[in-house]
């Protein structure tokens, strides 16, 4: 009898265990937070500084990502940056220290359901722009013993704003736990003629409060 509870019991525990493992990867989207600095900013070359935000991060945390979307008129004649400031009280503000910088990479996707061929040029593709924390490093074979393809992390060692395209969307890291409680974004536009630039950006973080 005691075997059988004890079985039961562990039968239990593991499936409570396996529910609980699914459960967290079916809510990692809920489990995410998606913080907007506000409305997009407008400008024109130069002009004064534009400021998005502030946002206060109190119940977020580990590392957050920025994504930036920037779109202007005439991308040859605006350049558009951003840096990212912190600040405790919403007086004294600095600008946010070792974030890392994500690349964006393209990938050709192939769906062979649909199309006829027997060559790429024959089936439906798709050209994938991705935000990865690093790079791809294919180690060779003959030294490393392996050759399985794997990501190389950038370092959270940027401080200066960063630069970003027209059309181009952009990203990069932020250890929330370091950071000071309020953040905020500040554009500068570059360039010359009367071109229109835009940005907007979110804060997207794992949050420990189960409402915001």
């Amino acid at each position: 009898m005691k075997l059988f509870k004890l079985s039961m019991a562990t039968a239990i525990l593991a499936a409570a265990t396996l529910t609980a493992s699914a459960q967290i990867g079916f809510d990692s989207y809920k489990a995410m937070r998606i913080y907007s600095f506000g409305s997009p900013v407008w400008f024109q070359p130069g002009t004064a500084a534009y400021t998005n935000g502030p946002i206060d991060k109190v119940g977020l945390t580990g590392t957050g990502t920025i994504l930036f979307a920037p779109s202007t008129n005439a991308a040859a004649q605006t350049t558009i940056t951003a840096t990212v400031y912190q600040s405790n009280d919403q007086t004294n503000w600095t600008a946010v220290p070792n974030y890392s910088l994500a690349t964006a990479t393209s990938l050709i996707v192939t769906n062979f359901s649909y199309g006829v061929g027997t060559n790429s040029s024959g089936w439906l593709t798709a050209t994938d722009t991705i935000l990865l924390p690093g790079t791809v490093t294919t180690p060779g074979a003959a030294s490393a013993g392996y050759a399985t393809p794997y990501i190389t992390y950038n370092p959270f060692t940027n401080s200066a704003a960063v630069t970003l395209t027209s059309g181009k969307p952009a990203a990069i890291g932020v250890n929330l736990n370091d950071a000071y409680r309020y953040l905020e974004i500040v554009y500068a536009a570059g360039g010359s003629g009367g071109t229109n630039g835009n940005c907007t950006a979110v804060l997207v973080a794992p949050n420990y409060s189960t409402l915001y």
